[in-house]
């Protein structure tokens, strides 16, 4: 049987995700493979493999370890493909496929790879190589999860943590929920919010503050107010939390969460993504905002709450935010 060596780039981008083509041509058109190309005698892999991609891409890529080396057998020929992780350098051009995508590890499997390439599909869509190749941030926060707890919170994932003022939920000082909680349940939007002096006091010394931190667990441990978010892992595309830049790599197994609140029967979701996903989770629709719909859990009934978003970007006034909240709380009996 002839044997055929050849090179592929397993080309990865800064959020993770892997670049694959469609073949344009051949007995094999239409289906995905990873661009690269036969070696020319005297060429080392690398030298094989950046000739390639100027080829079909028309773009240079900077060349890393190599991830692995498959043997395959085809009808025709023993294939022999070295598989090095690779980075772009510069725009892409297609020159001999008839198309292209960027995939994250969890899509791989969304299209029709050649046989020789699934051996790669399977190693890159563990999640050991998702953690260790992909900028994926884990969740930084514990679920907090008072045995009392009426109500479940779910946002969607923290803000990165040089935002935070203090290690809890809703950390950033420019998010309202600890105001929203404060007029719903205090009149005072400055319940939770530390004194002037102390926050000019604590900035001299370089610290950070804006929310009264034992306050806010306190009084959510007494009023059973569980907090935790929808997503466990994520990629963030850019350096913030807004839903549209958060791609979720994992969701936060909610049915979990629940088991451990026997007497939960309210899960409030505070923004649009977590509401998806909530709903994706429990295969149901996304309640209108400031309402809910029921849904079932192990005999349970269970109110589905989408609130409004509590950051500032979200187009509501903080009073008429608060009113959503207030209603929600007085329909559960916390208020």
């Amino acid at each position: 049987m002839k044997s055929i060596e050849v090179v592929a780039a397993i080309i990865s981008d800064e959020a993770g995700r892997i670049f694959a083509t469609q073949r344009g041509y051949g007995e094999w058109k239409d289906w995905w493979e990873f661009p690269g190309g036969k070696m020319e005698a005297g060429e080392t892999a690398e030298q094989a493999l950046r000739r390639e991609i100027r080829e079909e891409l028309n773009a240079e890529i900077e060349v890393g370890e190599l991830l692995r080396t498959i043997d395959y057998d085809y009808p025709a020929f023993h294939l022999t493909m070295h598989c090095f992780l690779c980075r772009l350098q510069g725009r892409i051009t297609l020159l001999e496929h008839e198309a292209a995508k960027w995939l994250l590890p969890s899509e791989l499997t969304s299209v029709h790879w050649l046989p020789a390439d699934e051996e790669i599909i399977e190693i890159l869509s563990t999640q050991r190589y998702m953690y260790e190749h992909s900028n994926i941030e884990r969740h930084p926060l514990q679920p907090f999860m008072p045995h009392n707890a009426q109500i479940l919170m779910l946002g969607s994932f923290p803000p990165p943590k040089e935002r935070w003022c203090m290690d809890f939920f809703y950390p950033n000082p420019q998010n309202d929920m600890w105001r929203i909680i404060g007029l719903a349940f205090f009149g005072d939007k400055e319940h939770f919010v530390e004194q002037r002096a102390k926050i000019a006091a604590m900035k001299e010394q370089g610290a950070k503050s804006g929310f009264r931190y034992e306050e806010v667990v306190a009084f959510c441990r007494d009023k059973g107010i569980a907090i935790f978010d929808t997503a466990q892992a994520v990629i963030r595309l850019q350096g913030n939390a807004a839903d549209e830049h958060l791609e979720i790599v994992e969701q936060t197994d909610v049915a979990a969460l629940l088991q451990q609140l026997p007497y939960c029967h309210n899960l409030c979701c505070t923004g649009g993504k977590a509401a998806q996903t909530l709903a994706e989770i429990f295969h149901c629709a996304v309640p209108k905002v400031g309402e809910y719909i029921e849904t079932h859990f192990a005999g349970r009934t269970i109110r589905f709450w989408r609130m409004p978003s509590s950051s500032r970007a979200y187009p509501l006034s903080l009073d008429k935010k608060t009113a959503a909240y207030q209603r929600m709380f007085e329909t559960i009996g916390m208020l």
